[in-house]
């Protein structure tokens, strides 16, 4: 019995809620809907642009700031690069180490001289060299390196360098060696002349490891190759295809690619004087958390406007609906005969000024 009071009571009252709800829908009248209608679709739309508005430069920002990042990191290493180059280059080329050069293959010096160049071009160079003299028969005079370091790889790689200097169309020939380890070297070589008469070659070689300090200063990677993709310099093996290799193909689009599980904005740049290709790798972190977050903070703070402007709106369209209400009322007593009746409503409102001008109007 119980049981059947409460149901009995708690479907009443839910019958009772939902003629309550009826009757108030049905009490506001056209004008009122009207004014809630078209407050609601205004709300709704700046509410939604409000969101895109916070939304877009938040994003846009972010998109901006990266790829402005890309383009400040390939100035960076353009411009370390080109110090380099140019530093080797002109220590190659000065007319006092030329003449070094060409004493020592001519034996009319030993090699203390160019050792000498060597240890100065060194202590103020941002990459340290080691430097190989051969006469015209590729024959080594005269050698920078460790014997361990002077393998016959390195004497091969040396007289295939000397055939390709000649073969060259500039005054220094680029390349790079690798035999095995962390790091590859960077090769200038140029053939010396006296008399107009070939009488041998000097090849520098730029210490691998060198690189990595030189671009310490910059918190992102990079891959530095030639036309050919062979690695001058790469921050991360990690970025390499295969191990024990020193190849790398990149594009020069910017896009964004997954090495071992981390996001990097790549893109790249090449050197027309150098033929050297630039890569690099900036840290793209994954904001799809982040993102998801902020549209639903956004979305709810969204949904809090929309339910105060709805709620002040129908407060405003209540207001108006009941002034235009009792402005009816009153008018319907004058045109049912009371031709002397005087309007008196109290709204505080332009509907008031409307029946002042009614009365006005009834009078004359």
């Amino acid at each position: 019995m119980f049981i059947y009071n409460t149901l009995e009571i708690s479907i009443n009252t839910k019958s009772s809620g939902e003629m309550d709800f009826r009757k108030e829908e049905k009490s506001k009248s056209l004008f009122q809907k009207q004014l809630e209608n078209g407050a609601l679709k205004k709300i709704v739309f700046w509410v939604i642009a409000g969101c895109l508005l916070f939304c877009i430069p938040i994003f846009g920002f972010n998109f901006l700031n990266l790829h402005s990042n890309v383009n400040k990191h390939l100035n960076y290493l353009n411009r370390i690069f080109d110090d380099v180059y140019d530093s080797t280059a002109k220590y190659l080329e000065t007319a006092e180490n030329t003449g070094a050069f060409l004493r020592c293959i001519t034996h009319h010096s030993d090699g203390r001289e160019v050792e000498y160049s060597i240890n100065k071009y060194n202590i103020a160079s941002p990459i340290r060299i080691n430097l190989i003299l051969m006469d015209q028969n590729k024959r080594i005079l005269y050698s920078s390196f460790e014997k361990e370091k002077m393998n016959l790889h390195r004497i091969e790689f040396n007289k295939i360098v000397a055939d390709n200097v000649l073969k060259g169309e500039t005054s220094i020939y680029n390349t790079v060696y690798y035999f095995s380890g962390d790091h590859s070297e960077y090769v200038f070589s140029k053939p010396l002349y006296q008399h107009q008469k070939l009488v041998g070659f000097v090849t520098a070689y730029l210490n691998g490891s060198d690189w990595r300090k030189l671009f310490s200063d910059y918190q992102y990677d990079n891959i530095l190759t030639n036309l050919n993709g062979n690695i001058i310099y790469c921050s991360k093996n990690g970025f390499l295809p295969e191990r024990n290799t020193n190849k790398f193909k990149g594009t020069f689009t910017q896009n964004i690619v997954t090495i071992n599980g981390i996001r990097y904005l790549t893109s790249a740049r090449f050197l027309t004087k150098e033929k050297v290709i630039l890569y690099s790798f900036i840290y793209s972190s994954e904001n799809s958390l982040y993102i998801i977050t902020g549209i639903f903070t956004i979305l709810f703070l969204g949904s809090i406007w929309l339910i105060m402007f709805l709620k002040l709106s129908q407060m405003m369209a209540a207001k108006n609906a009941e002034s235009v209400g009792a402005l009816v009322d009153e008018i319907r007593i004058i045109r049912h005969g009371d031709n002397h009746h005087i309007i008196a409503i109290d709204t505080g409102d332009e509907f008031e000024e409307i029946a002042l001008q009614i009365n006005k109007m009834i009078k004359s």
